[in-house]
Parts: C-alpha cells; sequence; structure tokens
C-alpha cells in the first residue's frame, strides 16, 4: 500500500529504491497484482514517479497478468487534487484503476 503524504526531501533517494525492487518482482512473472494508494497529499515529483510505478506495472498486464489499482479517496472531497490526480493516471495508463470511497470522517 502506498499512502500518506509523498513529499519527499530527496524523492530520487526514495523511489529508486522501489523502483528497482518492482522491476525485480516484475521478472517474476506475477499472475496477480493489487496496489492500494491512498494519498491524501503528494507533490509534482512524486507524481512523475507514480506514473513511472504505473506504467512499469503495464508490463504485467502486457504478459498476461492481471493489475488493478485501488485508489482509495476522502469520500467528502471527491473534488480534491488527489482525487483528480487518481483520474489522470487511470487516462494515462492501461491497467484497471477502481476509485474506492473512504468516508474519513465519522
Amino acid at each position: 500500500m502506498i499512502q500518506g503524504r509523498s513529499i519527499p526531501p530527496d524523492p530520487a533517494g526514495f523511489y529508486h529504491p522501489i523502483i528497482k525492487w518492482l522491476n525485480e518482482y516484475i521478472q517474476s512473472s506475477p499472475k496477480k497484482v493489487n496496489v492500494r494508494v491512498r494519498l491524501s497529499y503528494f507533490n509534482k515529483t512524486t507524481s512523475k514517479y507514480l506514473i513511472t510505478l504505473f506504467h512499469m506495472l503495464e508490463e504485467i498486464k502486457k504478459n498476461g497478468g492481471i493489475v488493478r489499482i485501488i485508489w482509495l479517496y476522502d469520500s467528502d472531497c471527491e473534488n480534491d487534487d488527489a482525487f483528480e490526480e487518481g483520474k489522470i493516471f487511470a487516462e494515462l495508463v492501461n491497467v484497471d484503476f477502481v476509485f474506492t470511497p473512504l468516508n474519513l470522517h465519522n
């Protein structure tokens, strides 16, 4: 699960080990991958790394695997930036996105 706020002071230092791990994982030919994303805030640099990760997940789908990104968002804030960015990501990559509202204020 990717969650919280993503504004690392050294984005490359933070995301490169994740990209390396994902690349190795893809080589194992996984058949099904679910990625849960629950970000309350992320900056533009994080956005670039997320799209890189999502494009990498496309390789699993191209090889016959099932890939689903479960984008969790605050149901009271459908117009917030994180929700809107999720919709943009869904348009840019060829994997299934499932948008799941959470009621965080009860």
